[in-house]
Protein backbone atom coordinates (compact mmCIF):
# COMPACT_ATOMS: atom_id res chain seq x y z
CA UNK A 1 0.00 0.00 0.00
CA UNK A 2 1.12 3.46 0.52
CA UNK A 3 3.38 5.13 2.85
CA UNK A 4 1.10 7.15 4.63
CA UNK A 5 1.05 8.41 8.20
CA UNK A 6 -1.78 6.31 9.40
CA UNK A 7 -1.78 2.94 7.64
CA UNK A 8 -0.41 1.03 10.81
CA UNK A 9 -4.01 2.13 11.85
CA UNK A 10 -5.92 0.64 8.66
CA UNK A 11 -6.00 -2.87 9.87
CA UNK A 12 -6.48 -2.90 13.00
CA UNK A 13 -9.75 -4.81 14.56
CA UNK A 14 -12.55 -2.79 15.38
CA UNK A 15 -13.03 -1.21 18.81
CA UNK A 16 -15.90 -2.71 20.64
CA UNK A 17 -16.64 -0.70 24.39
CA UNK A 18 -16.42 -2.73 26.99
CA UNK A 19 -18.53 -0.54 29.14
CA UNK A 20 -21.38 0.41 26.86
CA UNK A 21 -23.43 -1.32 24.51
CA UNK A 22 -23.43 -1.07 21.21
CA UNK A 23 -26.01 1.52 19.42
CA UNK A 24 -28.82 -0.41 17.22
CA UNK A 25 -28.66 0.94 13.58
CA UNK A 26 -31.85 2.64 14.22
CA UNK A 27 -30.32 4.10 17.03
CA UNK A 28 -27.96 5.74 14.89
CA UNK A 29 -30.26 6.78 11.94
CA UNK A 30 -31.75 9.08 13.99
CA UNK A 31 -29.11 11.24 14.55
CA UNK A 32 -28.75 11.93 10.96
CA UNK A 33 -32.37 12.37 10.22
CA UNK A 34 -33.40 15.84 9.69
CA UNK A 35 -33.72 18.79 12.12
CA UNK A 36 -36.80 20.62 11.93
CA UNK A 37 -36.30 24.12 13.87
CA UNK A 38 -39.42 25.60 13.35
CA UNK A 39 -41.95 22.67 14.79
CA UNK A 40 -45.62 23.54 13.68
CA UNK A 41 -44.20 26.13 10.86
CA UNK A 42 -46.05 24.27 8.26
CA UNK A 43 -49.12 23.75 10.45
CA UNK A 44 -49.10 27.29 11.18
CA UNK A 45 -49.14 28.28 7.00
CA UNK A 46 -51.24 25.99 6.47
CA UNK A 47 -53.87 27.19 8.94
CA UNK A 48 -53.26 31.16 7.55
CA UNK A 49 -54.07 29.79 3.82
CA UNK A 50 -57.18 28.10 5.27
CA UNK A 51 -60.48 30.41 3.88
CA UNK A 52 -63.43 30.92 6.10
CA UNK A 53 -66.70 32.84 5.19
CA UNK A 54 -68.15 36.01 7.00
CA UNK A 55 -71.21 35.65 8.68
CA UNK A 56 -74.40 36.37 6.39
CA UNK A 57 -76.26 39.75 7.66
CA UNK A 58 -80.25 38.79 7.93
CA UNK A 59 -82.80 40.65 6.75
CA UNK A 60 -85.95 41.98 8.16
CA UNK A 61 -87.45 39.51 6.05
CA UNK A 62 -85.13 36.35 6.48
CA UNK A 63 -86.07 36.94 10.31
CA UNK A 64 -89.65 37.63 9.86
CA UNK A 65 -89.66 34.28 8.04
CA UNK A 66 -87.47 32.08 10.51
CA UNK A 67 -89.72 33.14 13.42
CA UNK A 68 -93.17 32.53 11.21
CA UNK A 69 -91.33 29.12 10.77
CA UNK A 70 -90.30 28.18 14.26
CA UNK A 71 -93.72 29.26 15.14
CA UNK A 72 -95.32 26.55 12.82
CA UNK A 73 -92.93 24.25 14.03
CA UNK A 74 -93.83 24.35 17.50
CA UNK A 75 -96.85 22.75 17.73
CA UNK A 76 -95.44 19.88 16.03
CA UNK A 77 -92.50 18.84 18.40
CA UNK A 78 -94.19 15.80 19.87
CA UNK A 79 -93.73 14.22 16.48
CA UNK A 80 -89.95 15.10 15.72
CA UNK A 81 -90.76 16.60 12.42
CA UNK A 82 -88.18 15.97 9.99
CA UNK A 83 -86.22 19.94 9.34
CA UNK A 84 -83.55 21.41 7.05
CA UNK A 85 -81.44 24.05 8.43
CA UNK A 86 -79.24 25.99 6.99
CA UNK A 87 -76.98 27.70 9.29
CA UNK A 88 -73.62 29.63 9.85
CA UNK A 89 -70.80 27.60 12.17
CA UNK A 90 -68.77 30.20 13.66
CA UNK A 91 -64.93 28.78 13.07
CA UNK A 92 -63.16 27.99 16.72
CA UNK A 93 -59.63 29.39 15.29
CA UNK A 94 -60.29 32.62 13.33
CA UNK A 95 -62.74 35.27 12.17
CA UNK A 96 -65.38 33.92 9.49
CA UNK A 97 -66.88 29.99 9.91
CA UNK A 98 -68.89 28.48 7.50
CA UNK A 99 -72.32 27.69 5.89
CA UNK A 100 -73.57 24.44 6.40
CA UNK A 101 -76.91 22.90 5.79
CA UNK A 102 -78.16 19.87 8.28
CA UNK A 103 -81.13 17.92 7.87
CA UNK A 104 -82.40 16.30 10.76
CA UNK A 105 -85.47 15.69 13.26
CA UNK A 106 -86.66 18.54 15.62
CA UNK A 107 -86.60 17.48 19.57
CA UNK A 108 -86.87 21.20 20.99
CA UNK A 109 -86.99 24.80 20.89
CA UNK A 110 -84.94 26.12 23.67
CA UNK A 111 -86.48 29.75 23.92
CA UNK A 112 -84.33 30.47 27.13
CA UNK A 113 -81.22 29.67 25.17
CA UNK A 114 -82.31 30.40 21.72
CA UNK A 115 -81.35 27.70 20.60
CA UNK A 116 -82.27 24.26 18.54
CA UNK A 117 -81.95 20.71 19.97
CA UNK A 118 -82.07 17.86 17.31
CA UNK A 119 -83.16 14.46 18.25
CA UNK A 120 -79.43 13.53 17.46
CA UNK A 121 -78.12 15.71 20.23
CA UNK A 122 -76.96 18.42 18.24
CA UNK A 123 -77.44 21.58 19.06
CA UNK A 124 -78.22 25.16 16.86
CA UNK A 125 -77.77 28.63 18.02
CA UNK A 126 -81.08 30.58 16.43
CA UNK A 127 -78.94 33.76 15.84
CA UNK A 128 -76.59 31.13 13.61
CA UNK A 129 -79.89 29.86 11.47
CA UNK A 130 -79.83 31.61 7.69
CA UNK A 131 -82.95 29.26 6.68
CA UNK A 132 -85.27 26.52 8.58
CA UNK A 133 -87.84 24.50 6.70
CA UNK A 134 -89.83 21.56 7.23
CA UNK A 135 -89.46 18.80 5.21
CA UNK A 136 -92.60 16.88 4.61
CA UNK A 137 -92.27 13.11 4.51
CA UNK A 138 -93.54 11.42 1.29
CA UNK A 139 -95.45 8.42 2.42
CA UNK A 140 -95.91 5.72 -0.58
CA UNK A 141 -98.96 3.57 0.21
CA UNK A 142 -98.90 0.16 -0.69
CA UNK A 143 -101.34 -1.17 -3.40
CA UNK A 144 -102.95 -4.62 -3.11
Amino acid sequence: MGNGKYDDLLYLPHHRSATHAQMSMQARAVQFSPFAALTGYEDCIAEAGRQTAARPEQGEAAVAALDEALRALAPELSRRPRVRIRYFRPDERKSGGEICTLVGNLKEIDTVHTRLILADAQVIEMEDILCLEKIEEIRTQVQK
